[in-house]
């Protein structure tokens, strides 16, 4: 199984950030990623239906992509805060899932069953040898590790980049390519 954190999306200060689009200068690590060998030829495509995560799915796919509304980040009410109070609500979320890293948040625990549940009926779909789900940073670090039965690895979600790439072997619960490993060519 493929995990697709998407490209540097459009900030837009007031605006949900669900609803922020893939920034333009993206397409250069886009094309990279695309490029360099680490996703199938061919798979079966799932994407979060934020616009970010979508237009990234669909810069990288050939096939159709299909939208499953459980790949979305966690849920956070629009407001904005500084990047470190940021940080420090999203890693409280992560080493404490059962309890909301801010008021109104989702829980870790329920981001990490949501995106387990789309996990669970892409593998269900005929020709789903080659997964490859598109989504965000804290929900697929999430998702990682419920998948691999581990506490969240928080380093790995503060070096997440965008876009950024892990295959995981999910039958063995083994990191097969880890995030950002897809870049030391670039670097």
């Amino acid at each position: 199984m493929h995990l697709v954190r998407h490209g540097r999306p459009l900030i837009k200060p007031g605006v949900p950030a669900s609803d922020w689009q893939l920034d333009q200068s993206s397409s250069v690590q886009l094309t990279a990623l695309r490029e360099s060998g680490v996703l199938p030829s061919q798979g079966c495509w799932t994407s979060s239906p934020e616009p970010k995560a979508l237009a990234t799915a669909r810069a990288l796919a050939d096939e159709l992509v299909t939208v499953d509304d459980d790949l979305r980040e966690a849920f956070r009410p629009a407001g904005w805060v500084s990047k470190g109070e940021f940080e420090r609500r999203v890693v409280a979320s992560m080493t404490d899932l059962e309890h909301p890293g801010a008021e109104g948040w989702e829980t870790g625990a329920a981001t990490a069953a949501r995106a387990r549940a789309a996990v669970s009926r892409a593998l269900d779909r005929p020709g789903g040898d080659d997964l490859v789900l598109v989504g965000h940073g804290t929900s697929l670090t999430l998702l990682v590790a419920e998948l691999l039965g581990q506490p969240p690895d928080v380093a790995a979600w503060r070096h997440l980049r965008m876009p950024d790439h892990c295959a995981i072997d999910v039958e063995v619960r083994r990191v097969l390519s880890p995030w950002g490993a897809w870049t030391a060519a670039l670097d």
